[in-house]
């Protein structure tokens, strides 16, 4: 009979083992609150936020370099419309090698500022913040893309329709 499972009442005792205590029951709770806190405690410590923090500004760094790889290669080849006007001045102002070197600055200067800080609450809340507008940003990057081959097509029909948009870069 060994392929037979007996199911049992777990409300009774049975041998060694005690019966169980009803989950609603205020020790149940009051345990339950104990278990929620020592886990808030244990994540909320600084080597763990540590640990967390580094991670998002690692994300944070990968996803600003292929941002400015994809920023780099479209105002390269067909141009784009770019929404920050500091980089978009730089971009037309100094070229690209300007533009790479104001989008390097920023990443390596939020990344160092965010891991020296890293066991504080603002810092992880900061980095939350970095990540969050740049997966925006990445979101962008593949709407823009997809769309691309349309804005090369409108391109070559119509001889330059935004050339008299000031935020539209393209670069030599």
């Amino acid at each position: 009979m060994s392929g037979i499972v007996r199911i049992q009442d777990v409300s009774e005792p049975s041998g060694d083992r005690p019966a169980m205590s009803d989950p609603c029951a205020p020790g149940a709770r009051a345990a339950v609150w104990v278990g929620i806190r020592a886990w808030w405690v244990r994540v909320s410590s600084d080597a763990v936020r540590a640990r967390r923090v580094s991670v998002l500004v690692a994300s944070f760094a990968v996803l600003g370099l292929a941002d400015l790889a994809l920023t780099l290669s479209y105002m390269g080849g067909i141009g784009l419309f770019e929404g920050n006007p500091l980089a978009r001045a730089l971009a037309l102002g100094g070229g690209p090698t300007t533009l790479a070197a104001f989008k390097l600055l920023t990443i390596l200067l939020s990344a160092v500022i965010l891991f020296a800080l890293r066991t504080k609450r603002s810092a992880e809340l900061a980095a939350w913040l970095c990540v969050l507008v740049i997966s925006v940003v990445s979101l962008e990057w593949r709407k823009y893309s997809s769309a691309a081959d349309e804005i090369v097509l409108a391109l070559q029909a119509v001889e330059s329709p935004f050339g008299e948009r000031r935020d539209f870069v393209v670069l030599p």
